[in-house]
């Protein structure tokens, strides 16, 4: 009989025990939500997870704050609206992992502190009289903008190496600044789209990379400058507009791809020491240079097909081991020089028109040449060092002087009037 009463003394204890621990952890998803005496709305989450949805009501005049998944709370209840709010609204979510979706006004600055935990924080049809500011902790989050306007700057600060960031048909009147944080034991995580958004001012995406960097139908009125410092980035940059400079650069292996984008500036891409690289550019227009520069130590791959280049062309392929490039269908104003280090490279020249001096310097390697159908305003000069190389020429137009110098090896010339 005592073990008996024991037992149901025991199973009770743990039922209570279980109930305080049920509603200890009610209580610890409440969110505390006040307007400040100076007009912000302050929105502060716990330490577990928290769900909730904020917008605002037009026809009430009000902010609202609902729980989007139980056991969240807000002040104790499901719900709460608030008004006067005349300048911020300001978030700061705590641990968990959270969830927050904003949608409606902030009168001046909109500004998000993601804690500890992987978070998502979604604005989507909201208007922001001023800053967009988001600041993260070294957790792998995810961020939305959708159908925004921000009357100034979006700002992402992040401790994390890659996150998952969404920004699409939105209006940003001055910059953008996305930061990816630092190398971690966590990796890559995501990808960084840009959709069918304009930038007033500068675009900045700094850091370490996600997955991938998608710059889609976006014009940038100022400077972009794109800095990824991890291997194996893929970068894509497709039917946008940029009226400025652009600088690309890789720390690594990295994949650049260019198609049927307008830069009213000058464009350079330069990606680091790594295995292998490519860089491609396909139905654009550059009014200004296009340099690639390239420190990888083996296979490299360039291709630009067909595009028009008012200024120069410039590329510096440094690879140690081999190159394949190919040039076709080129409308370029000013002159070409490509250069390669010692290395198996094959150069193809096709289809293209160039206002000025054509110069290609491949090096040591046993080396191919192939120029067809091509026309130049200056001068051209190849030149390739030791190894077998091939060398042909069909359809060349050449206003200028022509100068063709190799050094010790089997070298095979072709000309074809």
């Amino acid at each position: 009989m005592f073990d008996s009463m024991s037992r149901r003394h025991g199973i009770a204890l743990i039922a209570l025990a279980s109930s305080l621990v049920a509603g200890t952890e009610a209580r610890a998803a409440d969110v505390q939500a006040f307007v400040s005496k100076s007009g912000d709305l302050v929105v502060k989450g716990s330490e577990v997870r928290d769900d909730i949805s904020v917008f605002y009501s037009p026809g009430g005049n009000y902010w609202a704050i609902q729980s989007t998944m139980s056991p969240t709370t807000i002040n104790g209840f499901t719900a709460a609206t608030f008004n006067g709010v005349a300048r911020d609204v300001v978030f700061d979510m705590g641990g968990g992992d959270d969830r927050v979706d904003f949608a409606g006004i902030a009168p001046r600055d909109l500004r998000m502190r993601l804690g500890l935990g992987e978070d998502f924080f979604g604005v989507n049809n909201a208007s922001i009289g001023r800053d967009l500011r988001v600041e993260k902790s070294a957790d792998r989050d995810a961020f939305s903008v959708d159908v925004t306007g921000i009357g100034r700057d979006l700002r992402v600060k992040s401790a994390a190496p890659g996150i998952a960031y969404r920004i699409r048909t939105s209006k940003i009147g001055r910059d953008a600044v996305v930061g990816f944080g630092t190398v971690s034991a966590l990796g890559m995580f995501g990808a960084t789209k840009l959709e069918d958004t304009s930038i007033g001012r500068k675009l900045a995406l700094i850091g370490t990379s996600p997955e991938a960097i998608e710059v889609t139908n976006v014009t940038v009125d100022g400077k972009v400058d794109i800095r990824a410092t991890v291997a194996f980035d893929a970068i894509a940059i497709d039917d946008s507009l940029f009226h400025a400079n652009v600088d690309v650069r890789g720390a690594s292996d990295v994949s650049v791809s260019i198609v049927e984008s307008t830069f009213e500036g000058r464009v350079r891409i330069v990606a680091g020491k790594g295995q292998i690289s490519t860089f491609g550019v396909t139905q654009s227009e550059v009014w200004g240079d296009l340099q690639w520069i390239s420190n990888t130590d083996e296979t490299l791959t360039s291709f630009i097909h067909p595009t028009w280049i008012h200024g120069n062309l410039r590329m510096d392929l440094r690879s140690k081991t081999s190159t394949w490039s190919w040039l076709s269908k080129l409308d370029v104003s000013g002159s070409i020089d490509v250069r390669t280090k010692d290395g198996a490279d094959n150069l193809t020249y096709t289809e293209s028109a160039c206002g000025s001096d054509v110069r290609f310097d491949l090096r040591g390697g046993d080396n191919e040449f192939t120029l067809s159908a091509v026309t130049i305003g200056g001068d051209l000069d190849l030149r390739s060092g030791k190894g077998n190389d091939d060398v042909t020429f069909f359809e060349v137009d050449l206003d200028g002087a022509q100068n063709v110098k190799t050094g010790a090896g089997v070298d095979t010339f072709v000309v074809i009037p």
